[in-house]
């Protein structure tokens, strides 16, 4: 993505760029200082370094909104330079700003950070946010990079909540404190591979989730955290959202063999058993960790 001029009238549409060392720089609804401007013409031009170099002073100095447009600067510059530990450390912060551009930026740069190091399940996660919070173009392209990193992942294809609505250069728009939740449909699309389970039950002794007061049970449904052709792949999967899991009140992650639409054995990472849709969407978010929501019923 390319900023906004500081001179700008409106802000430019944000580009996506689809080389190796592809990066964004966003900063439609902050309109940059004056003293950005050399940082942000450095980096149009490629010259990376100096734009980090620029920037990675004032991160830490001045106010709230001039640091977090340095650390989008100075990150995003990073992640050009290949150096994704700083990268990841400059712009994790930024995916709480209140500026929803600054937020949805700083998410989907570390979705492309992610995807250049292999972690499409990571990738995943950061673009499907990223669709919630930019607009427009930009919130296509992230929710195409979603799907693409999902598929790698060996994940269900995610479904998105309706992106925000353009706003002018100077809206500061205050982010929503819930988290956009992964989910598939009752039906698995052809190709997918989020697995059939063999049988409908995770487990033994699996407490199951009360519906909302007043919702009708449309269960059962479950979480899963991916399905891997390697066992050894999904035992590592769930040793890694075991705490995740238990912040959420659910069971450690069991495994269990399903197979897939192509008949494929793969290996399951699931937790809980819910009756209703809504709760276990809730509990997901719960957790803040990427996953989808599994409808267990006539498998």
């Amino acid at each position: 993505m390319q900023p906004t001029r500081p001179n700008s009238a409106r802000p430019r549409n944000l580009l996506w760029r689809s080389l190796p060392a592809a990066t964004l720089l966003a900063l439609a609804s902050c309109q940059p200082a004056q003293r950005d401007a050399d940082a942000i013409a450095r980096f149009e031009r490629g010259d990376y370094l100096t734009a980090y170099s620029l920037t990675i002073n004032r991160t830490a100095i001045g106010p709230a909104q001039e640091r977090q447009r340095a650390a989008l600067i100075a990150g995003q510059s990073a992640h050009a330079l290949g150096r994704h530990a700083e990268a990841t450390r400059l712009l994790t912060p930024l995916i709480a700003s209140p500026d929803l551009t600054v937020a949805g930026t700083a998410r989907a740069t570390l979705g492309m950070a992610a995807q250049d190091q292999g972690d499409h399940r990571a990738a995943t996660e950061h673009f499907t946010r990223a669709a919630t919070l930019l607009s427009g173009d930009d919130a296509q392209q992230a929710k195409a990079r979603a799907q693409a990193s999902a598929r790698k992942a060996g994940l269900p294809a995610p479904t998105f909540a309706a992106s925000r609505p353009p706003s002018g250069p100077n809206t500061q728009q205050q982010a929503t404190g819930g988290t956009p939740s992964i989910s598939v449909n009752d039906t698995p699309t052809a190709g997918s591979t989020q697995g059939r389970a063999t049988t409908p039950t995770i487990g033994s002794g699996t407490p199951t989730a009360r519906p909302a007061s007043g919702a009708l049970p449309d269960g059962p449904y479950t979480l899963q955290f991916g399905a891997f052709a390697q066992r050894s792949r999904a035992e590592s999967v769930a040793r890694q959202y075991a705490s995740a899991c238990a912040r959420a009140g659910l069971p450690a992650p069991a495994i269990q063999a399903v197979r897939d639409d192509a008949g494929r054995s793969l290996f399951a990472v699931r937790s809980g058993v819910f009756r209703s849709r809504a709760v276990a969407e809730s509990t997901l978010r719960q957790t803040g960790v990427t996953g989808v929501v599994l409808a267990l019923a006539g498998q």
